[in-house]
Formats: structure tokens, sequence, C-alpha cells
């Protein structure tokens, strides 16, 4: 698989200001943008419908947001909360359908591996 690298053809910038909208709109909001470009590595060649993931450091104060790019591999993210966070950049042309995983009983098998073993006892011992 070729390494996918995103190009950002603009810096994510979290404090009040916002790409792509004016500045009056920006502090109205508090909220900031991001948009880029993902391309192949070697060539630069566009990278279509790639996911790209945008995860907050800070759960309660951001949020996680996503976005696909276009056929030039351009995206946008808009609404972003202030906040430092992760970007990820993939592209999976091997997945063929959903796939559901729920629990619906516990198994334990055994293996011929070495354990410890033990016991346990909230009584104190006798001394």
């Amino acid at each position: 698989m070729r390494h996918i690298i995103l190009m950002l053809v603009c810096l994510l910038v979290l404090a009040r200001q916002v790409f792509a909208q004016d500045a009056a709109t920006a502090k109205e909001t508090g909220k900031a943008s991001l948009e880029g470009r993902v391309v192949k590595e070697p060539g630069g060649e566009p990278v279509k419908k790639a996911i790209i993931e945008l995860i907050a450091e800070n759960q309660e104060e951001g949020g996680n947001y996503t976005a696909t790019s276009d056929q030039e591999g351009h995206f946008e993210i808009h609404g972003i909360e202030p906040g430092r966070y992760q970007m990820f950049a993939a592209k999976a042309a091997t997945i063929s359908r959903p796939l559901s995983l729920l629990q619906r009983r516990s198994e334990i098998k055994r293996s011929n591996a070495p354990h410890a073993g033990g016991r346990n006892s909230d009584r104190p011992r006798a001394g």
C-alpha cells in the first residue's frame, strides 16, 4: 500500500481565527476550521475519498471531526472547538462488507501454557 501524506494547505488555528470565514464571524463563533489536501507519496497524486479524522486530545473540551477528501484530495472541516488535536488520514480499499460484533456468551479456554496459582483470602493470617 502506498504511503499517504497529508499536505496541509492551511494550518489549524485553534485560537479565535477561522480560515475561510471573515474575522467578525470567527470572533462570534470562537471556532476554527481546517482545510487541506491528501496526496500519495511519491508523486503528489491526489487521494480521493480518503477519510480524515481529527480527534481531540481532551474529549471533555474538544470533539472528534471527520471529513472525506474530494476528487482533488481536498477536504474541509469547520466548527472545530479550540484545543489540541491528533489528525489521521486513511484510505481503505480492502473492506468488502460491514462487520458487527456482539457478545452473546463468554467462553474461557484453557491453554497448556504455564500459569501461576495462588489463593486470595479476606481473612487475616494467624500469627
